[in-house]
């Protein structure tokens, strides 16, 4: 990887905020990425995202993307209680090694992407319902035991937008060494 990235470990329960995110925390159009070198296969960590587990009576706004047991995922809470969502096929981000990962959402789709290769798709019908909690980096969003990364990350972007598949390629390309 090219310049520095940020180790986290699991025991330390480390995660960067970010308050001003409102634009973000329910957005009509969206692409998050990430270089992910997890440590162990058999964890769930939390990438990035605002999302909270199912407690209490639904809806459970916000979003998340995670590795979950060697697998990307992304998931949102809808309005109708539904928790739409989209996982990479098992084994497809190995711990130990480093893995690109990316989600597209425009509102009536999501895309998921590991290594710049498209693995899931899911039509949606709901949008994702706004969130009231910051964005968080490397940790989950309640309790910082939870889902706490145990591992690095590196050219983490979240952008208002749905990038293409070229254009991901590119973003992803300039986090590679030559």
């Amino acid at each position: 990887m090219a310049g520095n990235c940020l180790k986290f470990t699991a025991a330390s329960e480390q995660y960067l905020e970010i308050k001003q995110s409102e634009g973000l925390l329910a957005p009509a159009a969206l692409t998050v990425m990430a270089w992910i070198k997890p440590v162990a296969r058999s964890g769930t960590y939390e990438i990035v995202g605002n999302k909270g587990d199912k407690s209490g009576d639904g809806p459970w706004p916000g979003w998340r993307l995670r590795y979950f047991w060697s697998r990307a995922t992304f998931q949102f809470g809808a309005a109708d209680s539904s928790e739409p969502a989209v996982s990479s096929p098992e084994w497809s981000v190995p711990a130990g090694f480093w893995s690109h990962v990316a989600l597209t959402y425009d509102g009536r789709k999501l895309s998921l992407y590991v290594d710049c290769e498209l693995v899931d798709e899911q039509e949606i019908a709901a949008p994702i319902l706004t969130a009231a909690r910051p964005l968080i980096i490397g940790n989950y969003v309640g309790r910082k035991n939870a889902y706490a990364l145990d591992g690095l990350l590196d050219e983490v972007k979240v952008c208002g937008a749905v990038l293409n598949a070229e254009e991901i390629y590119a973003e992803a390309a300039r986090g590679m060494t030559p």
